[in-house]
């Protein structure tokens, strides 16, 4: 087992983009399963979660997977854990935030979320960034947004433009009427004050759908996505 082990471990290591989903859950839970074959444990956690990696840290029956052990399911959660933290902190606290593409770089983390999670970026005239605030956590259906929460922020950073994104757990990227009319609403009320609403996006793993770019902003949005 000792030379199996070394083995995928070395191909996770030369070659880990190329790597299967069990292979490097195998690797975490190396010397953690007892006597059961890391790869068989890996292979019945997947099979566990379907096959989805998202939310693979919270699944609370982890006992009763043969070899999955406290320790070893401690190792995962810890890793997902670590993988949030880095795609949640942008590479520069100033970036200029002038594409949806941008956005959602910094937003990315959010397709991890086993729920609906509500977030806004706040942006300077010359759209640097100055501030980021996960505002609201749902459930798998749903966030409850309300534009105060998201312009009092704005205000006190005395940011001139807003970002806003939310996740579908379901994987599907697809603005809802709902997604629409928050919106629209949002979008109304930021004009009131002087903060102009750039975007609204919506993360799912791996994509993300921008509301500009579908031209589902309303009348409001009346100036492009750059400084």
């Amino acid at each position: 087992m000792p030379g199996k082990i070394s083995l995928y471990r070395k191909l996770v290591v030369q070659d880990p983009q190329n790597s299967s989903d069990e292979d490097l859950l195998a690797v975490l839970l190396s010397g953690a399963t007892g006597k059961t074959e890391p790869r068989h444990v890996a292979r019945s956690l997947l099979a566990h979660a379907a096959d989805n990696l998202i939310g693979i840290d919270k699944i609370s029956e982890f006992e009763q997977i043969p070899g999955l052990t406290g320790p070893g399911y401690a190792r995962i959660v810890a890793a997902v854990e670590l993988c949030k933290r880095a795609m949640r902190r942008p590479k520069h606290e100033s970036m200029s935030i002038t594409s949806a593409e941008l956005a959602y770089e910094v937003f990315i983390s959010l397709g991890l979320e086993p729920e609906e999670n509500f977030a806004v970026l706040y942006l300077n005239r010359r759209h640097n960034l100055i501030g980021k605030r996960i505002l609201t956590r749902g459930n798998m259906e749903h966030t409850i947004v309300d534009p105060r929460q998201i312009l009092r922020p704005a205000i006190a950073m005395g940011a001139a433009c807003i970002i806003m994104a939310h996740n579908h757990p379901s994987g599907d990227p697809a603005p809802s009427q709902a997604d629409i009319e928050v919106t629209e609403r949002c979008g109304k009320a930021a004009n009131i004050l002087g903060v102009e609403l750039l975007d609204h996006l919506v993360i799912a793993p791996g994509r993300f759908a921008s509301l500009r770019e579908l031209g589902l902003m309303g009348s409001y949005a009346y100036r492009p996505f750059t400084t």
